[in-house]
């Protein structure tokens, strides 16, 4: 197990510098693009009108004030603290999650400690290494998804939804961890959890700008910024912290195995799912809104 971290280490590497190349590249041969739509959009409209009809209709520059009284808001609020909170409980309780398999820690007869703990340092930069790359990702294939200038161009909320549905997978794969051989599915779990995690982290201030505008986006983002730390809260503190004191003998020290956390993460399951939920209904409206907006900007072209 330990001979895995450089093996991890080095794949870690390896992708962030593809990653960034693709980001590079991406920036390099997009800026001229950029800088024609916007001069197109000035020629066809001096005052640059088709944007604060877009922003508009899409519902942009909501203040603090209100932000409480707009459902969005309640359904990104939710959906991330379900969503992430269940990735901050996978974050706070790796060590003790691979601790609690006696076919981790018992690999090797009087070097216990040597092999448990190797084995949760690579999940570690398993972690690490997936949440790099899930944000890095995520930004781009965004990007080129919501690009495509047409109704079949997928909108940053939809994108999102599929994220939480990440999620939902990676708890899934938590929740059938065998005993008997834990450490593939727990890797893979881990391992999916965290790229989902870096993709809904991503997406919070994005989201933000793009449901409640750029005008008070410090203000708003910080009210959303919240959704994680209560999320994290009850799904890791209270609810995996009560499942895992309840499947240990002595209440204090968990070897059981999978029992010490699958109710946990049945439980994370099923608010992942939900949040997933939440995200489609909330991309629904947002769907609506980007559809409302683009038939009027072709009734306005064709008018001309």
């Amino acid at each position: 197990a330990s001979g895995s971290s450089p093996f991890v280490a080095v794949a870690c590497l390896l992708g962030l510098t593809a990653m960034l190349a693709a980001q590079a590249a991406t920036l390099l041969a997009g800026s001229g693009r950029l800088t024609y739509r916007r001069q197109d959009m000035e020629s066809v409209d001096a005052t640059g009108g088709e944007d604060a009809k877009r922003d508009a209709a899409r519902g942009a520059h909501v203040g603090p004030s209100g932000l409480f009284a707009s459902p969005d808001f309640y359904l990104l609020f939710f959906s991330l603290a379900l969503g992430l909170g269940a990735g901050i409980t996978v974050i706070n309780n790796l060590s003790q999650m691979v601790g609690a398999y006696p076919a981790l820690s018992l690999q090797s007869a009087g070097d216990a400690q040597a092999q448990s703990g190797g084995f949760s340092h690579g999940l570690i930069k398993l972690l690490a290494c997936a949440n790099t790359l899930g944000r890095l990702f995520s930004g781009s294939a965004s990007d080129f998804l919501s690009a495509r200038r047409s109704r079949d161009a997928v909108t940053r909320t939809e994108f999102t939804t599929w994220c939480f549905v990440l999620m939902s997978c990676g708890m899934a794969l938590l929740l059938i961890v065998p005993d008997a051989s834990p450490a593939p599915l727990l890797a893979l779990g881990v391992g999916v959890v965290g790229w989902a995690f870096g993709s809904l982290f991503w997406a919070m201030p994005t989201l933000v700008m793009e449901l409640f505008g750029s005008k008070h986006f410090g203000a708003n983002r910080g009210i959303v910024g919240l959704s994680p730390a209560i999320g994290g809260y009850l799904l890791s503190t209270k609810v995996a912290g009560r499942v895992y004191a309840a499947a240990a003998a002595d209440g204090v020290e968990c070897a059981a195995g999978g029992a010490c956390y699958r109710n946990a993460w049945g439980i994370n399951l099923f608010c992942a799912t939900v949040a997933a939920l939440a995200c489609a209904a909330l991309a629904r409206r947002d769907r609506r809104r980007a559809d409302a907006a683009r038939g009027a900007g072709e009734g306005t072209t064709g008018g001309r």
